[in-house]
């Protein structure tokens, strides 16, 4: 296992967390946990715990807001035509099928379009945009995309009128469009500036409710939970209350679109969590826009009809299955030409001709885990490289990007994630700038990744009170990570390999049952020699009998220090 650095917050002071603990009733441990997600005041704390009890922010509060209702009341009421464009993944999917949804409700005349992703790539583009206007389309609504799209707007805004709902990081210029709504707009004063696209969909959809029915709209909150999951915005916030009040749809009243893929996926009769979504629900539905059509995704997130929509969640089992296999073909060719080409590199940049546009981005989160580098994975088509850049910490990829922008055709993202599209000619040029940008901007450090401890806590401490307190700081994900415990100099018993090929591991502390999955290269250290013991805790249901159970996340020999 690749050693990392291992460090800890600092506590908060003795009388914070008697106050918090006794007036909220809650552990210490979990006090301190929460004081680590920079949750200082009473009241911050207690909305943290109780999500579903806070009112949603007016989505009057997004820049332009005002003037995309206006204009899209004004197309409702004089029945122009309307087109919702969209992206390929689950976020996309998932904010075209709320959209239409609810124009339709309002009695739009609207229709979508998702551009496809190997001809078209991410995005507006001029063949679509001119297509729509042929086909009479008087407004285009953007969603989960358009806030890059500069060039695209300013050719064609003389010929129809768009509004831009999105949500990542703006270039140093605006589109100008009607209406350009994204939380992230320097401008904005939106306190939550970690939307999804579906979210600011959704904001869009409370907008119109509220001045054109005098109503609040709070529904389709499962596809708005989905989608904030699947596109790994912070859970902290409103998307807390948005995906905590969504969880509980999906698991009483989802959509039969949901449902059906619940069903496809084994998961009937189990109480359906965060990770639910984001490693067996959310692979599915993106596997449409990977290797098929991401119609399919919307189509399924939008009939009433179930027979229908267990036909499609079945051809995207067929699909996810397909996507598994070009992965690790991708994957591993991937990471053969790393190894070839690169010797002790700043960051991996590889690429490879007709790789499958849909999975070089899987492909670049493996070699990102597997290697802790910034990772760029570009197929090349015709006269392009496209390419999905996977960051670390240490390392802004949008901001990297913006410094050669010149030499792309397109580009966009997140600090942690982005896509980019680059002219053969140039790409050349771009790997070695890369490079040399990331080698003057890391340092040894950055590449030694950092596993920050909540909480010092003896394993054999751990019941089932805890692990439900645990469990009520849910959903985890991005800002809001799964509590992480530790303990030094601790001495194991009962230590085994499980599992098929012999490669997880499992042992005891005291009383406690403890796992290491893909861990058994550690079955010396265990076994023989006090060791750091860096866990998660979790329920273990067995034969109906539930139990504590901490899962490793790392484990080296006893250092002096923690």
């Amino acid at each position: 296992m690749i050693g990392k650095n291992l460090t800890r917050y600092e506590p908060p002071s003795s009388d914070w967390l008697e106050k918090i603990s006794t007036n909220l009733r809650i552990s210490p441990a979990i006090a301190q946990i929460i004081w680590n997600r920079g949750l200082k005041s009473f009241e911050s704390v207690k909305n943290f715990l109780h999500p579903e009890d806070q009112n949603f922010t007016d989505p009057f509060r997004l820049k332009d807001m005002h003037s995309a209702v206006n204009r899209i009341e004004s197309a409702i009421s004089n029945r122009e035509k309307i087109c919702v464009y969209g992206d390929y993944d689950v976020d996309g999917m998932s904010s075209v099928a709320i959209l239409v949804r609810a124009l339709q409700n309002l009695g739009a005349e609207v229709s979508y379009y998702i551009p496809e992703r190997e001809s078209e790539g991410y995005g507006l583009n001029l063949f679509a945009i001119r297509s729509l206007i042929s086909a009479g389309t008087k407004l285009i609504v953007t969603v989960d995309n358009g806030i890059s799209a500069v060039n695209e707007i300013a050719e064609m805004n003389d010929r129809v009128d768009f509004v831009v709902t999105d949500h990542h990081e703006p270039g140093e210029e605006i589109p100008a469009a009607v209406a350009v709504i994204d939380p992230k707009r320097r401008d904005c004063p939106y306190p939550n500036k970690n939307l999804c696209g579906c979210a600011v969909a959704f904001k869009l959809i409370q907008a119109l409710y509220q001045q054109l029915r005098g109503e609040k709209f709070e529904s389709e909150l499962d596809i708005v939970a989905l989608a904030t999951v699947a596109d790994l915005v912070p859970l902290i916030g409103e998307n807390r209350k948005f995906v905590r009040v969504g969880l509980q749809v999906i698991n009483t009243n989802p959509c039969v679109g949901i449902r059906a893929l619940i069903e496809s996926s084994g998961l009937l009769d189990r109480k359906i969590s965060e990770y639910n979504i984001g490693f067996m629900l959310a692979p599915r539905l993106n596997s449409a826009g990977r290797i098929s059509s991401a119609k399919l995704g919307v189509e399924l997130l939008s009939t009433n009809e179930f027979a229908r929509a267990r036909e499609i969640a079945e051809t995207l089992e067929d699909l996810n299955n397909q996507r598994r296999d070009l992965e690790k073909i991708v994957a591993a060719e991937a990471e053969e030409k790393f190894l070839a080409e690169q010797k002790k590199p700043p960051a991996i940049i590889v690429d490879g001709d007709d790789w499958n546009g849909g999975v070089i981005g899987l492909a670049a989160s493996k070699l990102v885990e597997k290697y802790y580098l910034p990772t760029l994975v570009f197929t090349h088509i015709g006269s392009m490289y496209v390419g999905s850049c996977r960051s670390i910490d240490g390392l802004n990829m949008f901001d990297a990007l913006t410094e050669f922008k010149d030499l792309f055709e397109r580009y966009g993202g997140h600090p942690k994630a982005a896509g980019v599209s680059i002219p053969e000619r140039n790409f050349p040029a771009f790997k070695k700038n890369f490079l040399e940008y990331v080698s003057t901007h890391l340092t040894a450090k950055d590449y030694i990744e950092t596993l920050v401890v909540d909480s010092m806590l003896d394993p054999r401490a751990v019941d089932l009170k805890l692990v439900e307190e645990v469990e009520n700081l849910s959903p985890f994900g991005v800002g809001n990570p799964s509590p992480v415990f530790g303990w030094k100099n601790v001495r194991a018993s009962n230590v085994k390999k499980i599992g098929r090929d012999q490669n997880h591991l499992t042992f005891s502390v005291g009383n406690i049952r403890c796992v290491g999955w893909r861990m058994a290269d550690e079955f010396l250290t265990v076994a023989n020699e006090p060791f750091t013991f860096i866990y998660s805790v979790e329920r273990n249901e067995f034969n109906g009998i539930e139990s504590p159970q901490c899962t490793a996340i790392y484990i080296e020999p006893s250092r002096k220090i923690l």
